[in-house]
């Protein structure tokens, strides 16, 4: 996803009570959330990849999104 990224941070929060669904530090781009998020709420998620140097190379995160049922 990121070039030289080590690693990523990757945060998934729900929007309307700021509870945090998942929070994870991974090496891989590919997460599995469970539970499943649920319909008709709004979330957002945010990544930050870090490299070798423990620097933060990038950052991106998304507006609300709202899963459909």
């Amino acid at each position: 996803m990121f070039p030289n990224a080590l690693r990523y941070h990757v945060a998934f929060f729900n929007n309307e009570t700021g509870e945090a669904v998942l929070r994870q530090d991974t090496p891989y781009t590919t997460l599995l959330i469970a539970p499943a998020l649920a319909p008709g709420l709004f979330y957002q998620w945010s990544v930050q990849a870090v490299n070798f140097a423990q620097q933060q190379i990038a950052y991106s995160t998304s507006g609300l999104f709202r899963i459909s049922a």
